[in-house]
């Protein structure tokens, strides 16, 4: 299993750095973590947990149009 580095900025420029591995989400491994996110659906659908990626590449998992969209923006 294929496990990912993962570095968080948040807005005030607290920083978090956790791994997740292959088969689970990147909210899932930070709550592990126990770094707090924000979030509502937990399906990516309502956009309250969008990141920018600033390096490195997101697969996005469930692809619709407004996602492929934000992706192509460097949002996730």
């Amino acid at each position: 299993m294929a496990m990912y580095k993962i570095k968080l900025v948040g807005p005030k420029g607290e920083v978090n750095e956790f791994e997740v591995p292959d088969n689970q989400y990147i909210l899932e491994a930070a709550e592990a973590a126990g770094v707090e996110l924000p979030y509502c659906c937990r399906a990516g659908a309502c956009s309250i947990c969008t990141a920018k990626v600033v390096s490195g590449t997101y697969i996005n998992q469930k692809p619709s149009t407004s996602r492929t969209i934000k992706l192509r923006m460097g949002i996730c």
